[in-house]
This record gives C-alpha cells, structure tokens and sequence, in this order.
C-alpha cells in the first residue's frame, strides 16, 4: 500500500487512480444535467460550472488538510472505523450487516461481552464506534467505500457532492421564489467559503449541511407548495433523520424557524388584514407549542440534547473545546465568565451571535486556515453594517417580517448562531459548526439589501415622474347627472 511505502496517513494508490475516474465521470453527468436543466441561461450554465469545480477543489483541499496539517483528527475515526466495517465484508458478509445495523450501545457490548477474542471485535477500530453521530458518519464511510475500494479522496468526493446536492435543492428553490436574484442566489449557495471547504471531506459537517439543505427544500415543497407526494415525505424523513443521529442540535434550532415559518405562510393566504394581524400572535403561540412537542417526543433520540440535558451539554462542549483550542496552540476564544441559568444565558446571546456570524477578527488568526474564517467573517460583517445603515433600523425589520423567508432565515440564524457560539469556544470548531447557517443568514441580508434597493429605485422614478400641469376645469363640459 502506498500509505505505508511513503509514510501518509490516509492516502493510497486508490486515490491517484480511482478518485480521478469518479471526479470524470461525476463531472460528465453534472455537465449533462445542467445543461438540461438550465441550457436556456448560458451565464446560470456557467456558475453552475464553476460552483462545481469550486466544490471538487474545497473537498481535495479539505482531504490534504487533514493528511498534511492535522495529521489525523476526527476524519481518522471515520475513514478508519468506515474501514472496519469495508474490511468485515471479505472474511463474514454477515458482520457487515450486523455492524450496518447496530447501535452505539451494541458495539458497546460487542467489547465489554467478548472482548478482542470476539471476530467482529477486531474489526471496532475505532472509539467513534460508541457514540451514535460518530458510528453514523462511519456507516455512511462504509457504504461509500463498497463503491470506491475505501479510498480516502473519492469518500470525501462523495461526502462533499451530498453536501452540493443539498446547496443545489436550495438553489432552485430560492430561485423559483426569487428569479430576479440569481447571481446572490448562486453566492450564498455554492460560494461560501468555509462551506466550500467544511461542507466537504470525510467529516460529519457535509452531510449534516446537505441534510439541512434538504429538510427546508422538502418542507417547503410539502407544506408551502402543497406537493404531497409520498417520495417527498420520503426524502424529508430520510434527511431529518440524518440530521437527527449526526448533530440533534441542528433539528433543534431548525425545528421552531421550520413551524413559524409554515405556518405563516398559510396565514398569509388569508386575505384579510386585519385577520392575519389577529393571526400572528396564534402563530407564535402555536409555534412554541409544536416546537416544544416535537423536541420532547424525539426526547431518546436527542440524547445529550434533550431539553433536561441540554444545559450539562453545553457545559461539556464548552470545557472540551477550551481545552482542544488551547492544546492546538490557541485558536480559542471566550466570552466572559459563563452562568449557564436562563438569565445568564441570555445576556450572552448578542457575543454569541456576533461570534458566529463576524468573529474571528484579522487579528485573532494564529493559524492560515483560521485566516479564511476571519476574511469571510470580515466580508459577512462588512456587508451586514452598510445594508443596517443603508436601509436604517425600520426598513430593516420591516423587511423581515414582510416575508416569512426572511423571518426563517433570521430566526433560524439567531437560534443556531447562539447555539454555536456559547459551545464552540474554538475558531476551528466553529468554521465547521457554523456552515448550516451561513446560507440562509447571508442570503437574508441580501434581500434587505435589495428591498432598500428598490424603495431608492421607487423613490427615484416618482421624483422624475413629470408632473401633469393643472388645468381649470371645464365648465361647458356637462356634468354625469
């Protein structure tokens, strides 16, 4: 093997002649379909295409990253442990069965019953087997790797095309609702940078970001647009339950900008005004209520992110990642002495945002891959104060709450911006985290941005607007009776 004749820790000959064939044949498919789907816009053909390639690149730089700079990281648990269940299928087909369908707990078992005498045993390489979002990504690691020989690079590809997969549903979704917008549309999907390069490689963050991508596509194809077709229920469980195992805390923050923003949807249908103002507080109300229900049944399959748990969670993902930024050589960062009561935790919601959305600073990259979090978040920032100044605190929220997109974006921006930010306490951490979020807080910006584009277009042409001269009336003119 190649890993072990030159001394790398992933990478394999597989990669220098399997991953070339898929990246081919993925590309030959994507080229055809665009095409299709889009022929009649060679400029949309044309950022599709880069948007690709861009996603191909983000997720061999990712790869190279961990084989070359970190040097292992969580991606050795997952390429490794989605190797154990690979390498099951040659000696008992049926171990890899049993390792597909067996729980956190089970593989628990499998060592504290048998030990390493076991058979399937030899094969639990890797601690990420005892915790569901870890055994997850494995799986999913597994499965890939019957298709690819378990090639490192060609897992990544696969792990970053679910990811462009979900940013392209929400793309043509976005672009159905706002076909005037394309080019912004097409930024805030396909051109992020963290999430070019977090959103790919064999990490959990593509498919949590993909899954994400998908849960709002399919709610909104269901419940706005009233599609009830059996497949798309189908591929809206299938997404959610992703995103469930892997990172609960994603559906979490998800689940009440999801109900608000269904349910104002429907009642904006209702014509009156004065109704749907009478209908607004119902919704909240009722929003709080749904949300608060679904979290408390899906209580077992939350875990450590159950409500009850929810305040030692954050606790323990704040301690680890403290310690993880300082033994990495300090890429962390604080927000003052924590209380972690209601009271104290919401005091910290506005540095918590701030944290997620425009933090790191220039100043506080010690390492090159922080750097490209710190210029984005320079950008993202940049970009917030002068559309705020430009459109001034009233347009500003009147604008989101003129639209119930909007409002899911914002809603679901401040929730998960919150979230990330109280926990992360580490920049590279929170590059990752932070991704599912990216596209909807920007794009949100940019529809306040060009709502105060077209009120200054409006107000423009009514100055120019000649004024008609004013005439006397006609008195010979006989009048209606």
């Amino acid at each position: 093997m190649l890993g072990l004749i030159t001394g790398f820790l992933f990478f394999n000959w597989t990669d220098f002649l399997i991953t070339p064939i898929y990246i081919y044949i993925i590309a030959k498919w994507f080229n055809s379909f665009v095409k299709k789907e889009h022929g009649s816009d060679p400029h949309l053909v044309k950022l599709l295409t880069y948007a690709f390639w861009f996603k191909i690149a983000g997720s061999i730089f990712i790869n190279c990253i961990y084989e070359f700079y970190y040097k292992g990281g969580d991606v050795e648990g997952y390429f490794y442990g989605g190797g154990g269940i690979y390498n099951s299928f040659f000696e008992n087909p049926l171990y890899t069965i049993e390792m597909l369908l067996s729980s956190a707990t089970k593989f628990k078992s499998f060592i504290t019953m048998y030990g390493v005498d076991f058979e399937m045993a030899k094969y639990v390489n890797s601690r990420h087997y005892f915790n569901t979002p870890e055994l997850t990504a494995i799986k999913m690691s597994a499965l890939v790797s019957f298709l690819c020989f378990h090639t490192y690079t060609t897992i990544g590809i696969f792990f970053s095309m679910f990811a462009f997969a979900g940013s392209y549903k929400l793309f043509v979704m976005l672009k159905e609702r706002y076909p005037d917008m394309v080019t912004p549309i097409t930024i805030c999907c396909f051109f992020i940078p963290t999430v070019i390069v977090w959103g790919g490689g064999v990490l959990k963050d593509p498919l949590t970001y993909g899954a994400t991508c998908f849960i709002v596509y399919y709610l909104n194809l269901i419940f706005v647009k009233r599609k009830f077709k059996l497949i798309n229920y189908a591929y809206l469980f299938a997404s959610a339950a992703l995103v469930v195992l892997i990172k609960p805390y994603i559906f979490m923050c998800l689940t009440p900008a999801v109900f608000f923003y269904v349910l104002i949807s429907y009642a904006r249908s209702i014509k009156s005004k004065y109704i749907f103002v009478v209908l607004i507080p119902i919704v909240v109300l009722t929003t709080a209520i749904l949300s608060f229900a679904l979290i408390s049944i899906l209580k077992k399959e939350l875990g450590k992110f159950s409500l009850e748990n929810l305040q030692n969670t954050m606790e323990n993902f704040q301690s680890w990642h403290a310690a993880e930024a300082l033994i990495s050589g300090g890429s962390g960062y604080t927000l003052g002495e924590m209380d972690f009561s209601t009271t104290g935790l919401l005091k910290k919601i506005p540095l918590a945002i701030n944290v997620t959305f425009f933090r790191p600073y220039l100043w506080e990259s010690r390492k090159p891959i922080i750097l490209l979090s710190a210029f984005e978040s320079l950008f993202v920032f940049l970009f917030f104060m002068r559309t705020l100044f430009r459109a001034g605190i009233r347009l500003f929220f009147q604008t989101i709450f003129s639209d119930p997109f909007i409002t899911f974006c914002i809603i679901f921006a401040i929730i998960f911006g919150t979230a990330v930010g109280l926990t992360s306490y580490n920049f590279g951490a929170l590059a990752r985290y932070k991704i599912p979020a990216m596209p909807f807080f920007l794009f949100a910006i940019y529809l306040i941005d060009n709502q105060y584009k077209a009120k200054k277009v409006k107000v423009k042409k009514g100055k120019k607007a000649p004024k008609k001269p004013l005439t006397a009336p006609d008195l010979n003119t006989p009048s209606l009776p």
